[in-house]
């Protein structure tokens, strides 16, 4: 019975052939994972933005002064409270690198411009924004606004 192992040009292609494979093989796989952990990422940016939004919008439901839908009326007391109150649950986000900004702006009609009809502008825009890394370095933002109304 004849032996036959693997000859010296053999040994010497498959190396060639896996040199010029692998690399590219594993800038997908690089390529790949990046956009997995910016997915990820996003998610957790949305779960992010969605408590902060159902914390606003429990605010606006409040009878409690500082709170309640005319607290809006002073962005920047309002924004102090709603801060010390969240920041606590906010740690996870704001720990990995995200943070938040949210905006009130003024009195809008329904449609969400403000109307000359002044009994009509009763909502707000409420703007949250969360910043969160990238994995490239960057960072992205992911902006939602709604339309806040006062409950009667």
């Amino acid at each position: 019975m004849i032996s036959r192992a693997f000859t010296l040009i053999e040994a010497i292609i498959c190396v060639t052939v896996l040199a010029i494979a692998v690399p590219p093989a594993l800038e997908t796989l690089d390529s790949v994972a990046s956009d997995r952990a910016d997915a990820v990422n996003t998610i957790r940016a949305a779960m992010f933005v969605e408590l902060i939004l159902e914390s606003c919008l429990a605010d606006c439901s409040s009878r409690d002064a500082t709170l309640g839908f005319e607290a809006l009326a002073d962005e920047a007391a309002y924004i102090a409270v709603l801060r010390s109150r969240i920041d606590s649950i906010a740690a996870p986000y704001l720990q990995v690198g995200m943070d938040y900004r949210v905006t009130v702006g003024e009195r809008v009609d329904r449609t969400g411009i403000v109307n000359p009809d002044a009994s009509k502008n009763i909502y707000r825009v409420l703007t949250v924004t969360v910043t969160y890394p990238s994995s490239s370095g960057n960072s992205f933002e992911l902006p939602v606004a709604i339309l806040l109304g006062q409950i009667s």
